[in-house]
């Protein structure tokens, strides 16, 4: 078992070569990865518990019957095949950028089919709570210092944005016959041909063409299960009343999961976070918040720059940002991109993920959703 330094830049990390079984994940990490992350923890004391065994990957806790919550470790198993579709080196550098920002726990160490990071207090928000205006409020911080991130310098040099460019890269993937018949039966129930996939998305890139949104370093995945809130920083579940409206009182909200981090439009950060108060797996996109919700989100990232400037906490990126104000529109647009995406995701899942989840289903879903929105949206 080799381990190795690596770095891209001045960002270093830990590589140890093995593969964790995903079954068997308290003995590998005992085994193997322990003593490079808590070389004081016993073998023996060391616990562990799932916190998500997801549509991607799988991600537990380990921590030492003796010790304090906040030491915990986190160890996320990568999805089998996901490295086709993710860059997980590039990830890793892009939640090195954003530690270092104050926007992310630490990185540890990486293994082949995974990574040991730090652990972040709190609870992921749920579902339902997307649409309180404390939580928005939050988020909307939140999302506001990571726009303002300076990106990795890798992607300045790439041709297109995060959203064009896996979407140009998954199409160009999906067949026109599924092998399992089970999958075409649902492909063709549920999306028809890939001539009709191929059309709505060029209609889509033509819709958006002539978009105003900057590129920025974003998110790009902000479903609840992402949204970690800290609730040493505020009371949570507490309902007060602030100019005669009740609200939630909530802490901090970090973001986790750098997956798909990279260079996009900052309306599709928006627009994506809109789709996700549907939920992940069984959507009800009855949630999608209303214009109301919509304009109290959009017109909070803008107070959060002005304050970046004012404290010189900012990137040259903050000049770019300060022009550009929101609007629902172009969120709304970008939100018929997130469902495009999504959908493209799921279909080429289906080719290549051993998950036993419906994919192609998914994709459906998401499409279906897309026919739904797209007059409404692209007459806005």
């Amino acid at each position: 078992m080799a381990v190795t330094r690596r770095h891209i830049g001045d960002i270093i990390w830990t590589h140890v070569a093995i593969e964790i079984n995903a079954e068997n994940f308290l003995e590998g990490f005992k085994s193997h990865l322990l003593s490079h992350v808590r070389p004081n923890w016993s073998p023996s004391g060391t616990r562990a518990k799932v916190f998500n065994d997801g549509v991607t990957n799988k991600l537990m806790g380990l921590y030492h019957e003796d010790g304090p919550k906040d030491d915990m470790v986190l160890m996320r198993i990568n999805g089998p095949g996901t490295e086709t579709f993710i860059d997980r080196d590039a990830e890793l550098i892009s939640t090195h950028l954003l530690h270092r920002a104050g926007l992310a726990a630490p990185v540890y160490l990486q293994f082949d089919n995974g990574t040991c990071y730090g652990y972040l207090s709190g609870r992921t928000v749920h579902v339902s709570e997307m649409g309180d205006r404390a939580v928005l409020g939050r988020v909307a911080k939140t999302m506001a210092k990571l726009h303002a991130t300076e990106p990795p310098p890798a992607s300045h040099s790439r041709a297109l944005p995060f959203v064009w460019a896996k979407c140009d890269d998954w199409i160009s993937k999906v067949p026109q016959t599924f092998e399992d018949p089970k999958k075409n039966e649902t492909f063709q129930r549920v999306i028809g041909t890939l001539d009709t996939l191929r059309t709505q998305y060029q209609w889509l890139r033509g819709v958006l063409r002539d978009g105003r949104s900057p590129q920025v370093f974003c998110h790009n995945d902000l479903h609840s299960g992402n949204l970690i809130c800290n609730e040493d920083s505020g009371v949570v579940g507490v309902a007060i009343k602030v100019v005669g409206v009740a609200i939630k009182v909530v802490g901090a909200v970090t973001f986790i999961d750098f997956e798909y981090a990279d260079v996009n439009y900052s309306a599709y950060d928006i627009g994506n976070y809109f789709c996700e108060f549907s939920g992940l797996v069984n959507p009800d996109y009855s949630r999608y918040p209303d214009e109301k919700t919509q304009k109290l989100f959009i017109r909070l990232p803008s107070a959060v720059f002005a304050r970046l400037v004012m404290f010189n906490e900012g990137t040259a990126l903050l000049s770019q940002m300060m022009m550009y104000i929101p609007c629902t529109t172009e969120a709304n647009r970008f939100a018929l991109a997130s469902h495009m995406l999504w959908t493209l995701w799921a279909l080429f899942q289906a080719l290549n993920s051993q998950k036993d989840f419906d994919y192609v289903a998914y994709a459906g879903m998401r499409f279906a959703e897309f026919l739904k929105r797209k007059d409404e949206f692209s007459a806005l």
